[in-house]
C-alpha cells in the first residue's frame, strides 16, 4: 500500500484458526521481511475464531525477517483484552 517500510496487506495461510488476513507495518509477506531499517509490527485477524492480534517486531535491517512477541494486544470476538509478554516467537509460528 506504499513504499518499502510502509503498510502491506496480505494473507498468511496456516492451520486453524487461520488463514490469517494480515496488515504488516514494515513487515511484508509470510516471512515478515522488513522493507526499511527499523521495527516492524503486524495486525493479524484469525478467520477461525474472530481474534484480532497485534504483534510487535524486532529492530531489523531492510530485507531481514522480523521476530515477533506473542500477541502484545489481543481482541476477541466476545471481549477485548490486552496482554503483554517478553517471550518472542519466530515469525513463522504465528
Amino acid at each position: 500500500m506504499g513504499p518499502p517500510g510502509s503498510v502491506y496487506g496480505y494473507l498468511v495461510n496456516g492451520a486453524a484458526p487461520g488463514p490469517y488476513p494480515t496488515l504488516g507495518f514494515n513487515a511484508y509477506g509470510p516471512n515478515y521481511l522488513a522493507g526499511a531499517p527499523g521495527y516492524g509490527g503486524v495486525f493479524q485477524y484469525q478467520n477461525g475464531d474472530g481474534s484480532l492480534i497485534y504483534y510487535t517486531g524486532t529492530n531489523n535491517a531492510a530485507g531481514e525477517p522480523h521476530d515477533f512477541h506473542s500477541g502484545d494486544l489481543r481482541y476477541f470476538e466476545t471481549a477485548a483484552s490486552a496482554s503483554a509478554t517478553t517471550n518472542p516467537v519466530s515469525a513463522g509460528c504465528m
